[in-house]
């Protein structure tokens, strides 16, 4: 108990987070959100500017101390750089990195090491992969959403799904388009999907992934099916909610690597049935009760610049296109998963919830 009132005192927070990741940038916002609930001084900002010991480089000059800090990023060698000097006494309190991993990290041991017992990753999947480089007493907090921003007129989500025929199928996607996100499979699936119903998809991804994948659709005739569009990061959370809840009672989450894969959750709380790849971490948000799960054949690693190995799930996307099939043939049953996803959704992933946890580590 006594624990417990210490932590009614008001903190001073610093949510630091790169400046372009746009899941990461989220999760900053969410974060600092939820210590403001709190009570707490909440201070949202990139991680890599530079602070004297106790004071902002800015004018006037600010004295600072940090009762909390929290960096929010890919597990990589400049950002635990920050991190080392930021968690030091001289700045703060206590400090927490927030890591994802979407396979094996390429930084080298001796810097990884440095997070003993300071790292908190979002997933089973990030935990177990930093172990295997002997970093000790991980930590697992839950990504969290915020269901408000979800919650979008009727009018809007109708409107949106008038663009598309009332007697075919829409499934909406919203990813970097990188080799991660699975984009090859999902088309082809939607083409296999298409000799038997009518399917439409619409993308929203990165612009320098945009003639990649473009080519990719038309090379399979699905240019009256698939409309890919290079707004990812450009757009409000409630445009992404409205196309979210414009889908048919079911979506797709295509990606073979992930660190944990947001927009699955995000989908959920819309009241849509997922179906993803039976690979962690996309496997851990949801049981056979709330959504679908494809088998994958085997693993394959591919070397992501100079940072990380991705760790791909592989997937026919035969099996993708049976599942589809398949929700598709079943409405009721798709129906009920997509509420039960709804309520798990509400119920686990409430960013009150997820980031209470914080508090308690």
């Amino acid at each position: 108990m006594k624990q417990q009132r210490g932590w009614l005192k008001k903190m001073n927070v610093y949510v630091a987070r790169p400046k372009v990741a746009v899941s990461f940038i989220e999760v900053a916002d969410k974060i600092g959100k939820f210590f403001a609930r709190k009570g707490h001084r909440v201070t949202v900002d990139i991680a890599e500017k530079l602070y004297l010991p106790n004071i902002a480089l800015k004018i006037p000059f600010e004295f600072i101390t940090w009762d909390y800090y929290i960096l929010i990023c890919t597990v990589a060698r400049n950002a635990i750089g920050w991190f080392d000097l930021y968690s030091q006494p001289m700045y703060s309190k206590r400090a927490f990195f927030y890591g994802v991993v979407e396979g094996t990290t390429l930084c080298p041991e001796e810097y990884v090491r440095k997070l003993d017992y300071k790292l908190v990753v979002p997933s089973n999947f990030c935990k177990e992969e930093l172990e295997k480089m002997g970093v000790k007493g991980i930590k697992i907090v839950k990504h969290g959403i915020d269901p408000l921003e979800f919650d979008v007129p009727q009018e809007e989500v109708k409107a949106f799904r008038q663009r598309f025929p009332s007697d075919a199928y829409f499934i909406y996607y919203v990813a970097s388009g990188d080799s991660r996100k699975g984009v090859d499979k999902l088309l082809e699936a939607v083409k296999i999907v298409n000799t038997k119903y009518k399917l439409f998809l619409q993308i929203d991804l990165f612009p320098s992934f945009e003639e990649k994948w473009r080519a990719y659709r038309d090379k399979l005739k699905l240019e009256n099916r698939v409309f890919i569009n290079p707004s990812f990061g450009k757009m409000a959370k409630r445009e992404i909610a409205t196309k979210m809840h414009a889908q048919d009672l079911f979506t797709v989450h295509a990606a073979t690597a992930e660190g944990f894969g947001m927009p699955i959750v995000e989908n959920m709380i819309c009241g849509k049935c997922p179906i993803v790849v039976d690979a962690p971490p996309m496997n851990e948000h949801f049981t056979e009760k709330e959504g679908y799960k494809i088998p994958y054949t085997h693993i394959e690693y591919e070397r992501h610049v100079d940072w990380m190995i991705f760790k791909h799930h592989i997937y026919n996307p035969e099996d993708l296109a049976d599942t589809i099939i398949y929700a598709i043939e079943h409405p009721r049953e798709t129906e009920e998963k997509g509420i039960r996803a709804r309520e798990k959704a509400m119920k686990e992933y409430h960013y009150m919830k997820t980031y209470e946890q914080f508090l308690r580590i």
